[in-house]
């Protein structure tokens, strides 16, 4: 047992002797939920795939040995968190290939033991950053109060009174990152909300991903898709030059991190082409492609 040791004057010592307790070496288990949960940061999916259950209801650890290692490494390094984040991005199991190995597939078919990168959608709030990141818009200002984003009038229309308590975010405030929106059970931003952000007023041990006809409506023909894809097309007609072989070139860069292949880059103009050299439809379509929505 812990000794409530020394407080300050008037208090009990209860809360001291608590966080003394659940971050004890003799039972790990408080290291072992928070190295669960950032594994299941980084994978998609802890070692415990109950994240907020470890008791007997929970499912059993995939990698017990796995766990407890990490577990022990965290507490001996001193509860340092970028220490285990080094450790796991720097491990093989991280840095895996998302290739598909029908040797292994066989041995193991739900990919328990790690042998291939699971690709993985990314939160809504970060697809709507990084739409705003690659075409310029993002305001990268820290702190402050909420942001109001702009909302489609069939949204605010949901209300009783549209619009009432939601307010007007003045001129690159509303590009602020997600984390900084007002958040509203009854009017939600239609870009996130469609892409199975969570419920702010319960907790949320992992976020469920769907795949719907909406999203897809949505990221398409939705008034957010439509203003990023403008934006985009506007900066590379700037930093890709006159030519469409540049714009395309700087397209991909841009939003996919890579140059683009032969192929790819034939397929481009073509595409350009039929559209009657319009970038913005180019640039809606390369904002759309699972390369930029996946963690590959």
């Amino acid at each position: 047992m812990f000794e409530a040791g020394k407080t300050a004057a008037g208090t009990s010592g209860r809360r001291l002797w608590l966080a003394r307790w659940l971050s004890g070496a003799g039972g790990p288990l408080t290291a072992r939920v928070f190295v669960n949960r950032v594994w299941q940061w980084h994978f998609g999916e802890g070692l415990v795939a109950t994240a907020n259950d470890f008791g007997v209801m929970g499912q059993r650890p995939s990698n017990p040995e796995l766990l407890d290692f990490l577990a022990g490494e965290f507490i001996r390094s001193g509860w340092n968190v970028k220490h285990l984040q080094k450790l796991i991005l720097r491990s093989n199991t991280f840095r895996v290939s998302s290739e598909w190995d029908e040797r292994n597939a066989a041995r193991d078919p739900e990919q328990t033991l790690l042998w291939r990168w699971k690709p993985r959608r990314l939160e809504a709030e970060v697809i709507r950053d990084s739409a705003l990141s690659v075409t310029g818009s993002l305001n990268p200002a820290m702190y402050g109060p909420s942001i109001y984003p702009d909302l489609p009038k069939p949204v605010l229309a949901q209300q009783s009174r549209p619009g009432d308590n939601w307010g007007k975010s003045p001129g690159s405030e509303a590009a602020r990152r997600s984390i900084y929106i007002f958040a509203k059970r009854g009017l939600p931003v239609p870009e996130i909300d469609l892409l199975d952000a969570p419920d702010s007023t319960v907790s949320c041990e992992r976020r469920r991903v769907s795949v719907t006809g909406p999203q897809a409506l949505t990221l398409f023909n939705g008034a957010f898709s439509q203003q990023q894809a403008a934006r985009l097309a506007a900066r590379i007609r700037t930093e890709g030059g006159g030519a469409p072989k540049g714009q395309v070139a700087r397209a991909f860069q841009l939003v996919l991190g890579r140059d683009a292949s032969p192929r790819e880059l034939d397929d481009s103009l073509s595409f350009l082409n039929a559209s009657g050299g319009k970038l913005e439809p180019f640039c809606l379509v390369l904002l759309n492609t699972n390369e930029f929505f996946y963690l590959n």
